[in-house]
């Protein structure tokens, strides 16, 4: 089936964020990139956030202050 979006799938994804700092701006840009906002946000926990994405569930993960990478 080409051209079909597949749905309630999981997805990890891994950025560079040594600290809580501002100057490390990884998640601004992953943000921009997949056309997020803050709203979309479901949680932020221990430097990890989930959001969903065309009915998919996206974990944003800060490396490597986050326990769970």
């Amino acid at each position: 089936m080409a051209g079909r979006l597949e749905t309630n799938k999981t997805y990890v994804i891994y950025i560079y964020q040594p600290d809580e700092n501002r100057r490390h701006r990884a998640y601004e840009i992953v943000a921009t990139c997949l056309g997020i906002n803050d709203r979309d946000i479901h949680e932020n926990l221990r430097m990890m956030i989930t959001f969903p994405f065309f009915g998919n569930q996206v974990y944003l993960v800060a490396c490597p202050v986050s326990p769970y990478w």
